[in-house]
């Protein structure tokens, strides 16, 4: 199971005074220190925060740290400088959105504009994919061969085999993950789907060598 959170921690920020700590109440507690302090103090309470959230996905011998999405963004205002970050909680031996985008052929932020049945046949059964074809209307290219549309394989089904599988619909926007494989691209993960608002993280993510 994954879990995607957006902390965000204020420091208070004195670039004359020297460091010291005054407890305002027993849930807020302010830092004067130099911004360049007040940044690094800040940034080491959304960890803490981050493991504190991530918590219920990071049990057992396969747990694994949170996963930073795109480095901490700054600002300043009222003497406060604020942190925010976004972080992935999932655990060790399952695929996380770093491996996911690196396998990717094509990652874009779109919409699907049409769906319609693939055509394939299979094998009568229950766990037959019942494969369809999403066409999804390219706005912005982030990983391949920058095009206009693209057509995506998923399965409708909701069997056990195929039950965890993004199912799209007409209309969804995202940024998509898009795989290869048979019968053709692909989003076989819940991964390989997010959100618009996700786009930023996911550009950083994807860039990193």
């Amino acid at each position: 199971m994954y879990k995607t959170l957006v902390a965000s921690l204020l420091c208070a920020s004195v670039a004359t005074a020297a460091p010291g700590f005054g407890v305002r109440s027993s849930q807020a507690v302010t830092a004067t220190v130099p911004r360049a302090r007040a940044q690094q103090l800040a940034e080491s309470e959304l960890w803490r925060e981050a493991y504190l959230r991530c918590a219920p996905w990071l049990t057992g011998a396969e747990s694994r740290d949170p996963l930073l999405l795109a480095p901490p963004s700054f600002s300043s205002t009222a003497g406060l400088v604020s942190a925010t970050a976004s972080f992935q909680c999932g655990l060790g031996g399952a695929p996380d959105l770093g491996a996911r985008l690196a396998s990717a052929e094509l990652v874009v932020a779109g919409k699907v504009i049409a769906i319609k049945p693939a055509g394939i046949r299979e094998p009568v059964s229950e766990h037959a994919a019942g494969w369809k074809i999403a066409t999804i209307a390219v706005g912005e290219t982030l990983k391949g061969t920058a095009r206009k549309a693209v057509d995506v394989y998923f399965s409708p089904s909701e069997d056990v085999a195929w039950v965890n599988r993004p199912k799209l619909v007409d209309g969804e926007t995202g940024v998509f993950v898009i795989q290869p494989g048979t019968p053709g691209l692909q989003v076989p993960d819940r991964l390989d789907v997010q959100p618009l608002d996700r786009r930023d993280a996911i550009a950083a993510l994807s860039s990193r060598p």
